[in-house]
């Protein structure tokens, strides 16, 4: 699925590589205006988003809690691997609960911000307490995220809590919606112009507008397709170095054993 920025660019594009073509289809000419409105629209709102200062803060403070998330599981693999039986069973035991959890970082901010929460209750169960205390330091790395964590989710309330905010965030799901609707109706018209053409006035310009538009169309949704397979690619690749990482307790600040 395609992102805010990569919807409204796919919109953006097409606005600036068909305008051409479209200003000699007489046919198009209301559809076409109609959809440039709307796209502008799009545009604005996602300024607004992308200009808050909240959104900023937010994204600052989440790298912040999965670093802290992350040294988390990398403290618990190292003492998992402990000459001290104690430690060691203490850190088989909180990995076996932090494993339902350790997706926590690929998830949405909100999301994210519920696995951690989760995640930090089922470690405050009495059962726990004495296998936290046993692992000096992680009573305090457990705080720290739980801090971090909380201070995400005041920025992200606070952001959905700003009038102009809302305001955007609802406008901008209907107005996506009715610009993937309008464009729709333009391949449609595009289809059917292409047809009547071919069985009726038979224009040789017409068919190459109408083959250079199509042809532009299919290049940029191929574009976007590796753009969001790459993404999943990455996710994949990062779930796996996180893993990786966990394997290797010299890729961070070792614990005294």
């Amino acid at each position: 699925m395609l992102r805010d920025d990569e919807h409204l660019n796919l919109g953006l594009t097409l606005l600036e590589d068909w305008r051409e073509d479209v200003a000699n289809i007489s046919a198009l000419g209301p559809k076409w205006d109609e959809y440039e409105a709307v796209v502008q629209h799009e545009n604005q709102l996602f300024q607004i988003s992308k200009a808050s200062p909240q959104t900023r803060g937010i994204r600052r403070e989440d790298k912040v809690r999965d670093g802290i998330f992350r040294e988390v599981r990398r403290f618990l693999k190292y003492y998992s691997r402990s000459d001290n039986p104690a430690r060691k069973s203490a850190a088989v035991a909180l990995l076996f609960v932090m494993k339902d959890y350790k997706e926590a970082a690929h998830r949405n901010l909100f999301g994210e911000t519920a696995y951690i929460r989760n995640f930090l209750q089922d470690l405050g169960k009495t059962e726990h307490q004495g296998q936290i205390t046993v692992l000096v330091g992680l009573a305090e790395m457990l705080a720290d995220l739980s801090v971090a964590n909380e201070r995400v989710d005041n920025l992200y309330t606070d952001r959905l809590h700003t009038v102009e905010q809302l305001d955007a965030l609802g406008k901008r799901v209907i107005v996506r919606k009715e610009a993937d609707g309008l464009l729709i109706g333009i391949l449609q018209a595009i289809n059917s112009i292409d047809h009547y053409n071919s069985m009726t006035a038979k224009d040789a310009a017409l068919s190459e507008r109408l083959e250079r538009m199509a042809r532009r169309f299919h290049g940029l949704l191929d574009k976007l397709s590796r753009v969001v397979s790459q993404r999943s690619g990455r996710h994949r690749k990062a779930s796996d170095e996180n893993q990786a990482s966990d394997e290797n307790p010299a890729s961070s600040t070792t614990p005294s054993a």
